[in-house]
């Protein structure tokens, strides 16, 4: 299926995408503190930065409306909420939270 194979080509640049952020050269703030800066990850970084996000949301948009018309909206969003959402909250305050603040603590 060759919308799979964009959508894996996509997470790649998304993954990519978050591991150069540490590296950029205009980023204050990271939680990956390393001192090796690279002005030419920059363009990369920004050229990502244009479309990937964009690209996956137009692609997930393309399958939900066949879910939507089989769930309708109460049902489709319940379950999204307790697939997506329970493990963003626990994802957020179990690692967001203190790995911000370590990542503060070494800035300092």
């Amino acid at each position: 299926m060759p919308v799979g194979y964009l959508r894996g080509f996509t997470i790649i640049l998304v993954v990519m995408h978050h591991a150069l952020l540490a590296y950029t050269t205009h980023g204050v703030f990271s939680l990956i503190v390393d001192g090796s800066k690279f002005q030419y990850i920059d363009y990369i970084v920004e050229f990502n930065d244009i479309y990937f996000m964009s690209l996956l949301f137009f692609i997930s948009g393309l399958f939900v409306w066949k879910s939507l018309k089989e769930k309708k909206a109460a049902r489709f969003l319940g379950r999204r909420f307790i697939r997506l959402g329970i493990p963003l909250a626990v994802g957020f305050l179990v690692l967001n939270i203190p790995a911000y603040y370590f990542g503060y603590i070494a800035y300092i």
